[in-house]
């Protein structure tokens, strides 16, 4: 893979220079995309592949936000780079490429959750709604739309129905065969909490198709793993990889469930620190527990099912055992599920 690297950037970015040094950071969270940092008398740089078949003209248009960015200088969003042959898009073996500068910080706050960080990160969330919303142009994947259905309430009613009864009793019986003792003991608990807590959910979530809210470019998965911080500041917001038009809300819950969980001090003071920014409307309020609840939910349930429903071989198994930790600490904190 180190070489297919090397001949891209030879043959497309050959300003960089010669002498590059090029290390393969591995996979860019659990979306498949292969990361490379390059290391030159330019600078550094992340040369980036993407999943296979992910969308060229959904890339095209996300190369367009993100320049848009650029071009409002907002520092903390890398841009990608445009080739000597003019293209930020590179179609190499069938797969999509892309190179970007190396943002700079890292992504530590549960090490330092100190509340000057969290106000850094939701200003800066606000700050990158704030110019994702003066967009000019409508595309398939990135546009504004005014008092639209939103696509994460649909997404996760669809969601939480695929998971009847009958799949959560076939994970169940899975789970008693289980010989591995931290997944054994998640399983458990995320299909016991699905199944008192998700008619509630998807009740409130069906009430919530006849909301209306402004909808935007917006990241979608903006976690603890793509703010990277230097000291007290963000310095970077990475991961591009599932933005598209919906609610800023769907960014807010995000944001908020993985970096301080049901912390409702600490919830209190981002949520103020991104209405400093961007005010938000009662409506957006209301979809921001609502919609951080069922992604806890469904993104245990999506690893379970994964496991012992599709049978797929999980990758990066350390990794996923320590995001249904965080899942289950925030299960077991929920006899009261009103938050903020």
């Amino acid at each position: 893979m180190t070489e297919v690297a090397q001949r891209i950037l030879a043959n497309h970015f050959p300003d960089l220079g010669r002498s590059l040094r090029i290390h393969s950071v591995g996979e860019s969270g659990f979306s498949g995309a292969a990361v490379f940092r390059v290391l030159s008398e330019a600078g550094s740089f992340c040369l980036k592949q993407w999943p296979k078949n992910h969308s060229e003209q959904r890339l095209r248009e996300l190369h367009q936000l993100l320049r848009h960015f650029g071009e409002r200088g907002l520092a903390v969003v890398p841009i990608p780079l445009r080739s000597i042959h003019g293209h930020s898009v590179l179609l190499i073996d069938q797969r999509m490429w892309q190179l970007e500068r190396w943002m700079p910080g890292t992504a530590d706050f549960w090490q330092a959750p100190y509340d000057d960080r969290l106000r850094s990160a939701f200003m800066t969330l606000a700050q990158w709604h704030q110019q994702a919303a003066t967009i000019a142009y409508r595309g398939e994947w990135f546009r504004m739309d005014v008092s639209a259905s939103v696509p994460t309430v649909i997404d996760r009613i669809t969601g939480m129905s695929r998971h009847t009864n009958n799949v959560i009793g076939n994970i169940d019986a899975s789970l008693m065969r289980e010989t591995h003792q931290s997944w054994r003991e998640y399983g458990r608990l995320i299909t016991t909490t699905f199944r008192w807590r998700s008619p509630q959910l998807l009740h409130d979530l069906q009430q919530a198709t006849t909301w209306r809210v402004n909808l935007q470019p917006v990241i979608r998965d903006v976690w603890h793993d793509h703010v990277l911080f230097t000291a007290n500041e963000v310095t970077g917001l990475i991961d591009y990889g599932a933005a598209r038009t919906d609610t800023i809300a769907a960014d807010i819950s995000r944001l908020l469930g993985s970096l301080v969980g049901d912390n409702i001090p600490q919830r209190q003071v981002a949520i103020a620190a991104y209405e400093s920014i961007r005010p938000l409307t009662p409506t957006e309020h209301q979809l921001i527990p609502l919609l951080d609840q069922s992604n806890v939910l469904l993104s245990g349930l999506t690893w379970l099912h994964r496991r012992y429903v599709e049978r797929v071989p999980i990758e990066q198994e350390s990794r996923v055992l320590s995001r249904l930790q965080r899942i289950a600490q925030r299960l077991s904190q929920w006899s009261s599920p009103n938050i903020l």
